[in-house]
């Protein structure tokens, strides 16, 4: 099964299908190419593209590892791992925002620093939220990052400064209002959230 797909600087876009198989290229003329299916350095569940002055694809091959690649064509190029976090709480996400790469987890979101070091001290307050959906379709919106956590909760982070946004809070008259975010998107103007509000999703 597909589980990312990310453009990359190279023009190709990569796709990942889980950690139980290889990740495929795909360019502008819509061929296909796999990477070599042997080497399990190149079974990916989420990519991300960093643009810097070296831009660079970010991938996780394992619920608690990430690689790096310059040139995601050459599927023997990728990095050795990074662990991020514990094995007991799995990657659910990778996004990208002001050269940073986070990675989100089933417990609070990891960065990595300036010198490639994890660093937990994002949003560590998400971890009274840990659920297997947490962090999953994680936004960047008008530089601020917005993470959907736990049953109903929704943090923004603007520049260090985190705050909770709960679309709940919001509907105090729905008794029955459950609201776990689906997913986030955004036009130039307002950011939409997509909620499973049971038995509608709205």
């Amino acid at each position: 099964n597909v589980s990312s797909m990310e453009k990359f600087t190279d023009n190709q876009i990569y796709i990942a299908q889980n950690t139980g198989a290889a990740y495929y290229a795909m360019n502008t003329a819509e061929g296909f190419t796999l990477a070599a299916p042997s080497v399990q350095t190149n079974y990916f569940q989420y990519f991300k593209t960093l643009h810097t002055a070296n831009p660079t694809l970010y991938g996780n091959d394992s619920g608690n590892t990430i690689r790096t690649c310059l040139t995601p064509s050459n599927a023997n190029s990728w990095s050795s791992q990074t662990t991020v976090g514990s094995i007991e709480q799995n990657i659910t996400g990778i996004i990208a925002a002001a050269g940073t790469p986070y990675i989100m987890k089933e417990d609070m979101p990891y960065f990595l620093d300036s010198l490639g070091a994890v660093q937990n001290n994002f949003a560590p307050e998400l971890a009274t939220e840990e659920a297997a959906t947490s962090g999953k379709n994680a936004y960047v919106w008008q530089n601020k990052i917005y993470i959907p956590a736990g049953d109903q909760t929704l943090l923004e982070s603007d520049s260090g400064v985190n705050q909770y946004l709960n679309p709940s809070d919001y509907c105090t008259e729905l008794t029955k209002f459950s609201g776990r975010i689906q997913a986030l998107a955004s036009d130039h103007r307002y950011l939409f959230a997509i909620l499973n509000a049971y038995p509608n999703v709205e």
